[in-house]
């Protein structure tokens, strides 16, 4: 995909263009509609692996090799601390309104938060090596 698009492109792309199928899931019902949740959940899981491993390595490529272990401690501790609330919240929201609703809900918060990866500065280069202004994030 880096190769078609390139990376800037590729971190932009992979988590709005995945996230319309996260509406699959909540359809899922008895007979053939039972292969929407694998559906659903192998496009989703596709578009944040991608997103991931691009977003990885652009830090890892303007971040100061001394830095890089506490930027991505950081990064850690910030993501996976905040899942264990994220994951209360929404078993929350599901005992309150329904696992089924829960799973719109969340679809639909992902089709508003996934589009502003669009106005990512990353939107307007091909490749993390291509920005002229690199220089400028070195500080992590």
């Amino acid at each position: 995909m880096t190769r078609a698009l390139g990376s800037g492109r590729t971190a932009v792309l992979a988590v709005p263009v995945a996230a319309p199928f996260m509406f699959l899931i909540p359809l899922t019902g008895d007979g053939w509609r039972v292969a929407l949740i694998a559906l659903g959940h192998i496009a989703i899981s596709i578009g944040i692996t991608v997103f991931n491993i691009m977003q990885v390595t652009y830090r890892q490529q303007v971040c100061p090799p001394e830095l890089l272990s506490r930027m991505a401690a950081m990064f850690r501790w910030a993501v996976w601390g905040a899942a264990p609330l994220g994951a209360t919240a929404g078993g929350a929201l599901a005992a309150s309104v329904g696992v089924r609703d829960t799973l719109w809900i969340l679809a639909g918060a992902l089709m508003v938060v996934a589009p502003l990866l669009l106005c990512s500065p990353l939107r307007r280069m091909r490749d993390f090596d291509e920005n002229p202004s690199v220089g400028t994030l070195k500080r992590c």
